[in-house]
């Protein structure tokens, strides 16, 4: 992933277009009758596909490949 942040066209369209269908994927999932777990389990897997697109584009639009890593180390303040 580039620190360069995309320029999708029509992203707000495109982010509520796959909020929508997580919504309706998430209904879908919890509308399932017990019986049938691979359909509901194929429910959670758009669902799942669905928010790794959505993180995807929401963070690429502000150039989020741009963190550097650090250490747990230097993160956690000194306490002593």
């Amino acid at each position: 992933m580039s620190s360069k942040p995309l320029a999708l066209p029509k992203k707000h369209l495109v982010n509520s277009g796959l909020m929508g269908l997580n919504a309706l994927t998430m209904g879908a999932f919890l509308s399932a009758p017990p019986t049938v777990p691979l359909v509901a389990a194929g429910y959670l897997g758009a669902n799942a596909l669905l928010s790794f697109i959505s993180g995807y584009t929401t963070t690429a639009a502000v150039g989020g490949a741009d963190m550097r890593e650090r250490s747990l180390a230097a993160s956690v303040p000194d306490c002593g």
